[in-house]
């Protein structure tokens, strides 16, 4: 069925050997009434330091993810702010706030943050980053166009398009992998922008029954739909997703003009992130005057791993980190 499948570890980014001593604090901010548990991650020398914060991918994910990648940083003088995600670990909130998540309530939830690091004296005020992958590609601008504290992003894998649009072209690309034909495809993705009708208009219904019927033994569509509760227009799901079908990061990067690196796989193997599509309207952007840097790395995936080895963007990620 239709569902958003971003789910990154940035503990596969490691790139640095452990080397430099850091310090651990436990933290507990508060985004109105709902708790954000985290760790502070920096080095232990006296000073001042640049802060990245790391925003998920989708699904329940906690601190640990990026314990490792955070440690590491320490060797290159950042601090890092690594938390569990709303619903998840100690942090507050319902679970099922990971499944039917909100970006603006995530997104405050960054901004919180920010707001109580900013104030901290071992924290550089106007060196304040967002570090965010797969979903969170869409989370971090949100939030950066809430808070003037926040003063550049990375954005790995970030899809920069509608959610309704990174949906359709993540359906078509698992069933091209899977090897249904282009007639296949070109169904189901009739079929699936009903489906998105049939979400944000429950009056929609007809035509996607009429499509239901007449699909219903091609032999993609078991690969999709497994039942028939999505013939319901107020299923549980539906009423989450009107919510966001339409969201696009392009919105809140419209309204910034902070510095971002955009670090993308493959198109051809990224099957999760509309990669040609995400880029083309990034360069627009920057057309516009944004201060982007974007790559790809050929062969990679979403993930940025060339098989079982990850792509070497290491030199690419702390000149950036460090000319800013």
């Amino acid at each position: 069925g239709l569902r958003i499948s971003w789910i990154i570890c940035l503990s596969t980014l490691i790139f640095f050997e452990a080397k430099a001593q850091g310090v651990e604090e436990e933290l507990e901010i508060f985004n109105d009434t709902i708790k954000i548990s985290g760790t502070l991650v920096k080095p232990s020398s006296n000073g001042s330091f640049p802060l990245l914060i790391f925003i998920h991918g989708s699904g329940p994910e906690k601190r640990d993810n990026n314990i490792d990648f955070a440690r590491n940083l320490i060797n290159h003088g950042y601090a890092s702010f690594i938390y569990d995600k709303r619903g998840v670990g100690k942090s507050g909130g319902k679970p099922s706030s990971v499944q039917y998540f909100s970006f603006q309530d995530l997104s405050d939830d960054v901004v919180a943050v920010v707001k109580q690091l900013s104030q901290r004296s071992d924290i550089k005020a106007g060196k304040i980053g967002l570090l965010a992958t797969s979903q969170g590609g869409w989370v971090a601008p949100l939030a950066a166009a809430k808070s003037s504290l926040i003063n550049f992003m990375i954005i790995i894998s970030g899809s920069v398009s509608t959610v309704g649009e990174d949906n359709i072209f993540e359906r078509a690309a698992r069933l091209k992998k899977e090897g249904f034909s282009p007639s296949d495809i070109e169904q189901a993705n009739e079929m699936h922008k009903a489906d998105i009708a049939l979400s944000k208009n429950p009056d929609s219904l007809p035509l996607f029954k009429q499509l239901w019927d007449t699909y219903k033994s091609a032999p993609w569509f078991k690969r999709v739909y497994v039942n028939e509760s999505w013939l319901n227009p107020e299923m549980e799901y539906r009423k989450w997703y009107r919510t966001v079908v339409d969201f696009t990061s392009e919105t809140a990067l419209e309204k910034i003009n902070i510095p971002v690196l955009w670090l993308y796989g493959d198109p051809e193997l990224d099957r999760l992130c509309p990669v040609t599509l995400s880029i083309q309207r990034l360069k627009n952007l920057q057309n516009k005057g944004k201060k982007y840097e974007i790559h790809s790395f050929s062969k990679a995936d979403h993930g940025l791993n060339i098989g079982k080895q990850r792509a070497n963007y290491d030199d690419i990620f702390l000149q950036w980190l460090n000319k800013l």
